[in-house]
Formats: structure tokens, C-alpha cells, sequence
């Protein structure tokens, strides 16, 4: 199969459309710098340059690329970017919410993010899903950060993942 079949088929289309919608409403052009954390293959790049003919700079984050140990990232010396993307990252590290806070920290556009939401699917169902996960997350996680949460159909059940917006002040 090609490269976005792979995608469509692993990733879904319909969170990729809206991850990247929610990038464009928050003023992403292609002059911005896109940080993906947790990257993999870089297929969300494929997607914003093919499907949404984005031509922006974007800089991959993964163990898998880099080595970079996104439970110890980023550190205070990074430079201040413009977009960050995590998507279906956050489950994977042991304290997820600090780490959405140093991104907070280094972006002055918006960080959008998914997550596998507890809320609907259940933590152990959430763990279950990949050996790789460490901390299920719900809703509930994110009240009192200054984050607009969405519920959106990722795995086949209504609501099962949580699309977050955080936009800088």
C-alpha cells in the first residue's frame, strides 16, 4: 500500500482533518514552525503538505528518530516554537501533564493533541491497548489548564478520544 492508505488505514482520516483544522483556526500559515512530538514516521507532515498543500518548516520529536525522551522534554533551553502537535503521545508517558506544561511554555502559537479518552473507554481498556501506554488520561485530567477539549470518534466508539486545543495567551 502507499504511505497515506498506511496513514488513512493506522492514524484515521477524520482526526487527522480535525488535528489539522484545529492548527489552521489557530493561525498555523507556512511561515510557522511545526513541532510534532512523538512523530513516528512523520505522516502528519505527509499529510498537512499533501492534503492541505501546507509548506511550512516542521520538526519531527521521537525516540524512534532522535532518542529524544519525551518523559524528559522538552528542557529549559529549547527554543520558543510556533505549533506543537502531539498526537496519541501523551498515554505513552509517565507524567504527561507536566510535560504539556513545558510545552506550554516554549509555544507562543497553539499545542494541539489526542489522547484515548478513559472516560468512555476505561483506564484498563486504554492500557490494554498498547503495551506502550502509561498513563490513561479522561477529561477530567485537564480542568483547571487552559485547554479546549473536544470528544471525537477515533476507535470505533463514539467519543473514545479526546482532541485538546491550547492556545497561548
Amino acid at each position: 500500500r502507499g504511505l497515506q492508505e498506511k496513514y488513512e488505514v493506522h492514524h484515521g482520516v477524520e482526526i487527522t482533518d480535525q488535528s489539522g483544522d484545529e492548527l489552521f483556526a489557530a493561525g498555523m500559515n507556512d511561515g510557522h514552525l511545526l513541532v510534532d512530538v512523538g512523530a513516528g514516521m512523520c505522516d502528519f507532515d505527509f499529510y498537512l503538505r499533501t492534503a492541505r498543500g501546507w509548506k511550512g518548516r516542521y520538526l519531527p520529536i521521537d525516540a524512534a528518530i532522535d532518542g529524544v525522551d519525551l518523559n524528559d522534554w522538552p528542557r529549559a533551553e529549547e527554543r520558543i516554537v510556533d505549533y506543537m502537535t502531539a498526537i496519541e503521545v501523551l498515554e505513552h508517558l509517565d507524567s504527561p501533564l507536566a510535560v504539556l506544561e513545558k510545552m506550554c511554555r516554549i509555544v507562543r502559537g497553539a499545542i494541539v493533541f489526542t489522547t484515548p479518552n478513559t472516560g468512555v473507554l476505561g483506564r484498563q481498556a486504554v492500557l490494554a491497548m498498547d503495551a506502550t501506554h502509561r498513563t490513561p488520561l479522561s477529561y477530567t485530567d485537564f480542568m483547571g489548564y487552559d485547554v479546549r477539549m473536544q470528544a471525537r470518534s477515533f476507535f470505533g466508539t463514539p467519543d473514545d478520544t479526546l482532541l485538546g486545543v491550547w492556545r497561548a495567551q
